[in-house]
C-alpha cells in the first residue's frame, strides 16, 4: 500500500501486519458517534496521560453528530492539539508512527490525522564534558535535535535564523537540521551542504559521525568540526557557518571547519582581547615547534652535526656509534610499537592479565593512578626473548648492484666463506669494524631500530642461519648467532587515557580550601572540623 484506503479494517490490517511481533504497537478501536475508527501509538514514544487527556476523553465525549464530516469535525471542534497534521501517504504515517506521534484513522477516509503527543524519556541540557569552559554558559545539547533548535533560538532572537529539515538513512530515516543565518552563510556552500546531505547512501544513520565523511570529501585536513556547546553554534553561524544537527545527537557538525579552528576555544573570545591573541599564538608556536623539531634534530644530525655543541656532538656520536642506523628510523618508529613482550616488560597489571587471559579477552575499561586503561590480548606465542644478531648491510648501489652483490656473497656463505670477515670488506655502516655484529635484539628494539620485516626475520630464521631483508636503509644479509630459551611472550593492546583535572576544578577546590580555613581560623577549630570533613 502506498496510501490509506477507505475501508478501516483494511488499513488497521495494514497496519498490524507491518508491526507484527512489536510488544510496543498499541492500537485502540474507538466508535465516535456511530463511525468506526482506531487510534495507533508505539509505547514508550507517546505519553499515555497525554494520549489520554488530549485524544481520547475529548473524542469519546464530544463524537461527532450524524451528517458532519468526521475528520474536519474532530480537527476544528474536539481536539486542540498544537500539533496536529493530516496525511494520507504510508511511508509518512510510518515515520510519524515511530516518532512519537498518535494516529487516528476513520472509516471511511483516506486521510488519517497525526498528533505529537511525544513522551519518551530525554535528557536535559548539562555541562559538556569535552568543552569545559571557565567562563561562559554551562549548558550543552542533548540528544533530542528540537531541544537543541531551542537552545539555539533562545539566543538567536533573529527571523534570519533558519532551520532546514532533512531526514538521511534509508531505513532510520534520521531527521536532522540545517542550521545558518540568512544573508550570512553562501549559498553555495548551503548548496553543496545539501547536495551532500542528499546523496548519502547509508541505511542508518545512528549519530553525526556517520555524516562526515560525506561532508569531508578530498581534503587533507578535517573540514568538518563538531561541538556540544550552543553559543558555539551560534558564533559559528553568525561567521556565515552551516550546523548540523542530527536527532540522538548530543553535538552539533559545523562547516566548513578551518585548521586554525583547531586552537580556538570559547575562553579567547571571553578574555582581555590582548590576553586571548597571546594564547592562541601561543597554541600555534607550540604545534609549530612539535611538528617541526624532530625533523630538524634529524636533518641537522644527519647532514650538519657540525651546527651541534660539542658536549651534544660527542653524546650523540656515541649513541650512533652503538648502532648502525641513523637516527631517521627510530624518530618515525619511537611511538608506535608492534611487538611481542615478555612478562618481565608487563606492569603487574598486565602481566596479570596477559598470563590468565585467553587470545582476545578484553580488561577494562577501569580507572586507577588518574588514569582509565584498557587491555585487550591480541595474540600469544612462545618464542626466544631475545637474540644475537649481525649482517652484512649493503647501501649505496643500484636495485640490481645491490642483489646482484647479495646473492653473490649468499653464496659464498654457503660456500663456508667467514661472515665476519665479508661484514669487514662490504658492509656500509660502522658495525663493519666488529664484523657486523650488532649485538642483541628484543622484538621492540629490533622494530624500533630497522623496521618489522627485520624484526621477523631475526626472530624467525634459524640458528646460524642467514637471511636477506630489505628496509630503508638498504639490504641485510643477517644472521642469528645466540638465542636465548623460549618464553612466554605476549602481544597486547593497551589504551591508557589521564585524566587531568581542569583549572575549574582547582579553582572550585581553592575556594572550598579558603573558605574552610577562613572559618576554621583556630588550631583547635581547625582540628575538629578537619575531623568530620
Amino acid at each position: 500500500m502506498e496510501t490509506l484506503a477507505r475501508e478501516l479494517e483494511k488499513n488497521k490490517a495494514f497496519f498490524q501486519r507491518e508491526f507484527r511481533d512489536a510488544m510496543d504497537f498499541m492500537l485502540r478501536d474507538l466508535d465516535l458517534g456511530g463511525t468506526k475508527a482506531a487510534l495507533l501509538a508505539l509505547d514508550g514514544l507517546v505519553s499515555k496521560q497525554i494520549v489520554t487527556l488530549s485524544i481520547l476523553d475529548p473524542l469519546l465525549a464530544s463524537p461527532p453528530p450524524a451528517g458532519a464530516p468526521v475528520l474536519p469535525y474532530i480537527e476544528e471542534q474536539v481536539l486542540s492539539s498544537m500539533e496536529q497534521k493530516r496525511e494520507r501517504k504510508i511511508p509518512a504515517l510510518l515515520a510519524l508512527l515511530m516518532s512519537g506521534f498518535a494516529l487516528l484513522l476513520v472509516d471511511g477516509w483516506e486521510e488519517a490525522v497525526a498528533f505529537g503527543v511525544q513522551g519518551f524519556a530525554t535528557r536535559s541540557p548539562a555541562e559538556p564534558q569535552n568543552e569545559v569552559m571557565q567562563r561562559g554558559a554551562k549548558d550543552g545539547f542533548t540528544e533530542s535535535f528540537l531541544t537543541n533548535i531551542a537552545m539555539i533560538r533562545r539566543r538567536m532572537k533573529t527571523t534570519a535564523l533558519k532551520f532546514v529539515k532533512m531526514e538521511v538513512g534509508s531505513v532510520s530515516r534520521t531527521p536532522l537540521a540545517l542550521c545558518y543565518v540568512e544573508g550570512a552563510v553562501s549559498p553555495e556552500i548551503l548548496r553543496q551542504v545539501k547536495a551532500r546531505l542528499s546523496q548519502c547512501d547509508l541505511k542508518t544513520v545512528l549519530g553525526a559521525g556517520y555524516l562526515s565523511a560525506f561532508l569531508d570529501r578530498g581534503r587533507l585536513f578535517r573540514g568538518v568540526g563538531i561541538t556540544e556547546r550552543p553559543d558555539v553554534v551560534c558564533g559559528k553561524i553568525q561567521e556565515g557557518r552551516v550546523a548540523i544537527l542530527v536527532e540522538g545527537t548530543p553535538s552539533a557538525l559545523l562547516v566548513p571547519f578551518l585548521f586554525l579552528e583547531h586552537f580556538q576555544t570559547l575562553d579567547d573570545y571571553l578574555a582581555r582581547p590582548f590576553y586571548g591573541t597571546f594564547l592562541r599564538w601561543l597554541k600555534y608556536l607550540s604545534f609549530f615547534l612539535s611538528s617541526f623539531l624532530p625533523g630538524l634534530y634529524v636533518a641537522v644530525v644527519t647532514h650538519h652535526p657540525e651546527m651541534l655543541p660539542e658536549a651534544l656532538l660527542r653524546k650523540v656520536a656515541q649513541a650512533e656509534g652503538e648502532t648502525p642506523f641513523p637516527v631517521m628510523g627510530e624518530t618515525l618508529l619511537l611511538y608506535y610499537v608492534d611487538a611481542f613482550f615478555t612478562e618481565k616488560a608487563l606492569d603487574p597489571e598486565m602481566k596479570q592479565f596477559a598470563t590468565t587471559s585467553e587470545v582476545g579477552a578484553v580488561y577494562g575499561p577501569v580507572f586507577e593512578n588518574d588514569k582509565y586503561r584498557m587491555f585487550k590480548l591480541v595474540d600469544k606465542t612462545v618464542a626466544p626473548d631475545s637474540v644475537k644478531v649481525s649482517h652484512i648491510m649493503l647501501a649505496g648501489k643500484s636495485e640490481a648492484e645491490t642483489t646482484a652483490l647479495a646473492d653473490s656473497l649468499m653464496g659464498a656463505l654457503k660456500g663456508g666463506a667467514n661472515f665476519a670477515e665479508l661484514a669487514k670488506k662490504y658492509s656500509a655502516d660502522q658495525a663493519a669494524e666488529n664484523g657486523g655484529e650488532l649485538g642483541w635484539f628484543t622484538e621492540v628494539t629490533a622494530l624500533r631500530g630497522v623496521n618489522d620485516d627485520f624484526k621477523k626475520a631475526v626472530f624467525s630464521t634459524p640458528l646460524n642461519e642467514v637471511a636477506v631483508v630489505k628496509s630503508l636503509y638498504g639490504t641485510h644479509l643477517v644472521k642469528v648467532t645466540e638465542k636465548t630459551g623460549n618464553v612466554e611472550k605476549y602481544k597486547i593492546a593497551d589504551i591508557d587515557m589521564t585524566v587531568s583535572p581542569s583549572s575549574k576544578t582547582y579553582s572550585n577546590i581553592y575556594n572550598e580550601l579558603n573558605q574552610f580555613v577562613s572559618k576554621n581560623n583556630s588550631m583547635a577549630k581547625l582540628e575538629e572540623n578537619a575531623k568530620e570533613a
